[in-house]
């Protein structure tokens, strides 16, 4: 907190101590300032205006110095307003770039278990070669063995949105496995496919 302190000096200045505007000084108080440790003068003038002056400058400057002060002020207050201001975008960026980083992150982990779901379903192809045809499935049918139908349910628990589909081709022994999701924040659905060559 600043405290005033006057120094007990008051005296009227009709001795050519005058403003630009044609004022004279009638009464003055010194004060000093624990803030800035220097001194100001406190001034009537002839018109009834009161001035805080710095009393080490003629009279013809102090308000000009007043106002300069007035000005560096300002200028302080403006570069501390766009401090403030770029300080806010910063902090808008990071959260919109850890956002971002969230949802990649999220679907890194969505397409890791999409991948892990259509192996699991190839490797039990791969031990039933035999019945390779049961495992034919399009998403909401019937499925034409319990493997494939506890696998949908599987799929469907462990993605947002998820269907899936699986395409055997008996002839050339190869079955082909497709899974995809779409999460809440998507505007597509997302998906993934293994394929691979089934023999003994």
């Amino acid at each position: 907190m600043t405290t005033f302190t006057s120094l007990g000096r008051q005296y009227a200045d009709a001795s050519g101590l005058n403003n630009p505007d044609g004022t004279a000084e009638l009464t003055s108080i010194l004060f000093s300032s624990t803030a800035t440790n220097q001194t100001y003068r406190v001034v009537i003038t002839s018109t009834g205006n009161i001035k805080l002056c710095d009393p080490s400058l003629p009279a013809g400057q102090r308000e000009g110095m007043h106002m300069k002060n007035n000005h560096q002020n300002g200028s302080v207050m403006l570069e501390a307003l766009i401090s403030i201001l770029i300080f806010a975008f910063g902090v808008l960026a990071l959260f919109g770039m850890q956002s971002v980083a969230l949802q990649n992150m999220a679907q890194s982990n969505y397409r890791a278990t999409a991948v892990y779901m259509a192996n699991q379903l190839i490797g039990s192809a791969q031990g039933d070669i035999n019945h390779l045809a049961n495992y034919q499935y399009t998403w909401n049918g019937t499925a034409a063995n319990t493997i494939v139908s506890t696998w949908a349910t599987e799929v469907a628990n462990a993605l947002p949105a998820a269907s899936a589909s699986v395409a055997v081709d008996t002839t050339n022994s190869t079955i082909s496995v497709t899974v995809s999701w779409k999460a809440p924040s998507d505007s597509i659905r997302h998906q993934q496919q293994e394929s691979t060559y089934v023999s003994y």
